[in-house]
This record gives structure tokens, sequence and C-alpha cells, in this order.
């Protein structure tokens, strides 16, 4: 049993692959009883870089649904509180069905990513999962939620590998921000600046990009005061 059936190599700031749990129980139904329409959609460029996870092709879609159903049998079944493995398993599972453009795959993840948070506090990948959980609600549009996520994870977990890309994602979001209160450039500009405390993170290029970007927009917000 793999984790998840991608194609693609993962990079090198990739989270570990989780150890599977055996055995899990074969799905009761086939995808085939209930389809799913399945429309890939595109990502920016930037955010494809964000995710450190490779994405799917729309062939994976019938190994991931069955994967997940695997997975939601194994936690009806399964004495609770379940191992975290499972949760974050599944939760992977959803953020590659999302991926592939099914509904609803986005909340189904962050209810097991949060899961994980509540129930095994002391996870070996808490950084990870906050990491992941941030990106989540920015695909379902709560950027304060996901803004959030990053901040919890640059202050509990400073050596994480997934600093300097939480740190670029709350640039981001004050970036975005700055459209409308423009006070908010100072917070992305910060953001940014710590990306660069980070030589060898693979965001580091796009965190300079985004530096000349912001100071610009400072310089125009300053000239209208």
């Amino acid at each position: 049993m793999v984790w998840v059936v991608i194609v693609g190599c993962a990079a090198a700031d990739a989270r570990p692959a989780v150890e599977p749990i055996q055995p899990l129980p074969a799905p009761s139904t086939s995808i085939r009883a209930a389809p799913v329409r399945v429309k890939a959609t595109p990502l920016p460029p930037i955010m494809e870089l964000r995710d450190t996870r490779p994405r799917p092709t729309r062939r994976a879609f019938a190994a991931l649904e069955n994967e997940r159903q695997r997975l939601e049998q194994y936690l009806a079944g399964a004495a609770q509180p379940a191992p975290a493995t499972v949760h974050d398993r599944l939760a992977e599972a959803y953020v590659q069905l999302r991926k592939l453009g099914v509904e609803g795959a986005s909340r189904a993840a962050i209810l097991q990513y949060e899961t994980v948070l509540r129930e095994a506090p002391a996870y070996e990948d808490t950084d990870a999962v906050l990491y992941y959980l941030g990106i989540e609600d920015e695909a379902i549009r709560d950027n304060a939620g996901a803004e959030r996520r990053y901040a919890e994870l640059v202050q509990r977990h400073p050596d994480s590998v997934y600093v300097p890309l939480a740190e670029f994602a709350i640039g981001e979001l004050e970036l975005a921000r700055g459209t409308s209160e423009p006070a908010a450039y100072r917070s992305a500009l910060a953001a940014y600046l710590a990306v660069l405390e980070y030589p060898d993170s693979r965001i580091v290029p796009a965190a300079r990009s985004r530096l000349l970007e912001v100071n610009e927009k400072l310089a125009a917000a300053s000239q209208k005061e």
C-alpha cells in the first residue's frame, strides 16, 4: 500500500512519506458506482512553487479515490483516537483530489488535518500539517485562517524547513491585502525579508522578486500621502 498515488518527483524540501498502515480493508464500493466529475484546475505558478507536493494526473483519480475509501473505512472501524498518520494520509488524499477539481475536498482535508493537531499535538510532522492547513485555508479563501496557521508554524517550529515557505505565504497574503489596506505592504516586506534568512530554500528567488514589487508599491503609496 502506498501513501497516495501521484505522478512526479518530490522536491528536496518535501515532507517525508508517512509509513504505511497495514492492513487496510478493501473498499466496499467501486468509484464507478458514484462517478465524480474530474476537472483539473490549474494553480497560479507561484502556488505550484509553494506547494512541495507533486501534482497528480487525471489518470490517478481512481487510485486516489480508492485510497480515500480505504482510509475512511479504516477510521470507521478503528479504535479512537486513531493514529495521527491515518488522518494525515487521508488529508493528503483529499488534497490530491482537490487538485483534480473534486468539490469539497479542501474542507475534508482541513477536517483531517485539524484532527491531527487536536488529537496528536506531539505528532512529528506537525509543522507540515500546519503549513498544508494554511494552503487548504487559502483554497477555500479563508486568508485570515491561513495566515494564522503560517504564523503558528513560524512561532512553534522555528527550525522547520517549512518556515521560509510560511513566511513567503504570509507575504503573499499581506501583499494581496495591501490593495485595500496599503499599510499591509510593510508586513509583506517584513515577511519577504524573513525568507532571505533561508538562502537554501527554493522560494528565495521568488521572495527577491516580490521585494522589488513591494518596494514599488510602498513608494507609490507614499507619494499619495
